[in-house]
């Protein structure tokens, strides 16, 4: 998955608002699902966690992820 702004990988942008982004997309209304990192709500390749715990965006609550 690339970045609509940048243009680079999820992994490697650095736009300040990504995770906002990702978050936004993968909402109530959407048919989008990505894994995340439950421990940082951030999506599996953005977590740096050092022992990550796998979910899918549907678990967020409205302002994680951010």
């Amino acid at each position: 998955m690339y970045c609509t702004r940048c243009g680079k990988h999820i992994s490697e942008c650095t736009c300040p608002d990504i995770d906002e982004r990702l978050a936004s997309v993968a909402g109530p209304e959407s048919n989008v699902v990505y894994k995340i990192c439950r421990k940082c709500g951030k999506h599996y390749d953005r977590c740096k966690c050092k022992d990550p715990e796998w979910g899918l965006s549907t678990e967020l609550k409205s302002g994680e992820g951010t």
